[in-house]
């Protein structure tokens, strides 16, 4: 009779220790996950402001190409008309008849 009560005590005892260490590795694991969330976090918030500091950067930098764009424009037009065709075939470029309007007027 004494070693069924001890058996009994014992099945408790393990039963308490298992349930003890489940709970444990339960809160352990909630607090993975909360740093895991707070890391993501912090990484889109870096991510999120890298990605406006390289929009802004390419929008300054489109804004500089239209700008030599138009200068070179500017320039061609002054050059010689049969110079300036001659220079946009070299470069590959399609002559379109929109390009050389006002050319010779």
């Amino acid at each position: 009779m004494e070693n069924v009560e001890i058996e009994i005590q014992l099945k408790g005892l393990t039963g308490k220790r298992r349930k003890q260490a489940n709970r444990e590795s339960a809160r352990r694991s909630r607090i993975r996950k909360r740093q895991e969330y707070e890391d993501s976090a912090r990484m889109m918030a870096v991510l999120k402001n890298e990605n406006d500091v390289l929009k802004a950067k390419n929008e300054i930098l489109m804004k500089r190409i239209k700008d030599l764009e138009a200068g070179s424009r500017r320039i061609m037009a002054k050059a010689n008309p049969l110079e300036y065709i001659s220079l946009k075939e070299a470069a590959g470029v399609t002559v379109s008849i929109a390009c050389c309007r006002g050319i010779g007027s």
